[in-house]
């Protein structure tokens, strides 16, 4: 699993994506955030970093996938 995100991770870090539909590809990167291990969770984390920075206004669609996860991850971060 690791190596396949910083596969992805090398891949999405360009200054700009071309937009498309990437709701499956967010369903994908939300089982990841969820993920115990928390390597392969922070890699997650940071495609969707790279998502949301290449994509600009078109990561909107990709938002309501993936935020639920990352506000839940943040909530364990706290305790």
């Amino acid at each position: 699993k690791k190596e396949m995100l910083e596969e992805l991770f090398k891949e999405s870090d360009v200054p700009k994506i071309k937009p498309a539909d990437f709701t499956n590809l967010a369903k994908v990167i939300k089982k990841f955030i969820g993920d115990s291990n928390a390597a392969v969770s922070n890699i997650a984390v940071k495609i969707c970093g790279n998502l949301a920075k290449g994509l600009r206004k078109d990561f909107e669609n990709c938002t309501k996938e993936l935020l639920p996860a990352l506000i839940q991850k943040f909530k364990e971060k706290k305790t």
